[in-house]
């Protein structure tokens, strides 16, 4: 995905002891050092790792909800069992858990985690940890609290004096806020300025929920001079969505050196409107690919995220040649580690980043003879093409089976807790009703 190495190749990738790519090259491999594993791909396709760039992970356990709700409906007519009231300790693990390893299965081996905030802190706490036991790697976006800048700072640092032990870590790539709430919505406005200052203290990029709305798009517009005022623009921002930018918001973000995330199938599902994400390249913005939560996104799967996008953008231009497929792949892959700001360490097969790859098998299913390899991979292919996931050089899923982790033990877990959780909220309810 090199903007300078455009052209497939039949060659060779070499991996070190650290998970990082040490050599790589077009033609034979150089003899391998004794004890060395190998693995001849045969024909298949080597390449980076998808990346989301915007990932609410712990929203796995409630796909299929509020099928013919817009987003704001959505977020207003939550499903009561969803209340932060009937969790109990070990549930936010399990469902973070739950939703990083279906990302991973599906060849998304770095996601961006906005995990909403929801119950006490030490539940809250639990999705970070989940994250380090997935075997995915992660930028974290910390929700600060809705509480007064002196105690919200308290909170930030006790969180973030947990993730310290992990700063290591590999998997861990980098720490920022996420917006509690969405902006131009009755929730998320007060809280901004303090979620700004901490941001700025700390040298954090923050990661916000902007333009995403249909019905709200005149509101947001009229946030974003709010946004200004709060010094927004002088912190690293990411927005996801991005649907229903001005003109001169979107000047006013690339002077600021603003990103955007691009989520079609999340979109698509809520009626949230078409990202002009040509027009945003042209100008110069920053765009990579997420895939939202399970709940809106409903499968997370980047071929049809790709697909979603690409298909949408030219309906949007009727013009094909204005996005093609290599473009699409760059998107969900440099182009999303760019977003996020771990362009360095992943989003590309490069000699000193990290060996996140996927071998993809063209004929199982079969997709047919291959005349353009980017047209097969973004018009043909699924995440049933996945041969393998290798995180760090680390097999990590063959053949759709994850490999260190038992999925159906995990699988069986979040169901009883869903279902303790629906229990619990029906008698809640019916004792109201009485």
């Amino acid at each position: 995905m090199e903007a300078d190495k455009p052209e497939p190749f039949l060659g060779y990738m070499i991996v070190g002891t650290d998970g990082r790519i040490t050599d790589l090259g077009a033609g034979a491999p150089p003899p391998a050092p004794p004890g060395a594993d190998s693995f001849d791909a045969g024909g298949r396709v080597v390449m980076p790792g998808f990346l989301s760039g915007h990932s609410h992970l712990q929203s796995s356990v409630a796909r299929g909800l509020n099928a013919g709700r817009e987003l704001d409906g959505h977020i207003d007519f939550r499903a009561a069992f969803l209340d932060a009231r009937f969790l109990q300790q070990g549930d936010l693990y399990a469902f973070t858990l739950h939703g990083a390893l279906d990302y991973l299965r599906h060849g998304i081996t770095t996601a961006y985690n906005y995990p909403n905030r929801r119950g006490p802190a030490r539940y809250y706490n639990e999705m970070f940890q989940a994250e380090i036991a997935a075997g995915q790697r992660f930028v974290y976006g910390y929700n600060v609290p809705d509480l007064p800048y002196e105690k919200a700072r308290e909170e930030f640092l006790a969180f973030k004096a947990m993730t310290d032990t992990q700063r290591d870590n590999p998997l861990f790539l980098r720490l920022t806020l996420a917006k509690n709430g969405h902006l131009g919505r009755v929730i998320g406005h007060g809280q901004f300025p303090t979620e700004v200052r901490i941001a700025r203290e700390f040298g954090l990029a923050v990661q916000l929920h902007f333009l995403e709305s249909s019905f709200y798009q005149k509101q947001n517009r009229h946030d974003f001079q709010y946004m200004k005022d709060s010094g927004a623009l002088d912190v690293p921002l990411m927005y996801a969505h991005f649907i229903h930018a001005s003109d001169d918001i979107l000047a006013d973000s690339v002077k600021a050196g603003a990103a955007a995330i691009w989520n079609p199938l999340s979109n698509g599902r809520l009626a949230s409107g078409l990202t002009d994400v040509p027009k945003y390249l042209k100008a110069g913005l920053t765009v990579g690919m997420g895939l939202d939560g399970q709940n809106t996104a409903d499968i997370a799967n980047p071929f049809e995220n790709m697909r979603m996008g690409l298909y949408t953008v030219r309906m949007q231009y009727e013009r094909a040649s204005v996005l093609g497929p290599l473009d699409m792949l760059r998107l969900h892959t440099i182009g999303t580690a760019r977003a996020i700001g771990v362009a360095d360490r992943v989003g590309s097969l490069k000699v000193g980043k990290y060996a996140d790859f996927l071998v993809v098998d063209t004929t199982d299913p079969d997709t047919g003879p291959v005349y353009d390899l980017y047209g097969t991979l973004v018009f043909a292919c699924s995440f049933t093409n996945i041969a393998r996931i290798y995180v760090g050089g680390d097999l990590v899923a063959e053949d759709g089976r994850l490999l260190h982790h038992d999925s159906r033990a995990i699988g069986t877990d979040v169901r009883a807790r869903m279902d303790r959780i629906k229990a619990a909220s029906a008698a809640v309810l019916s004792s109201m009703a009485r």
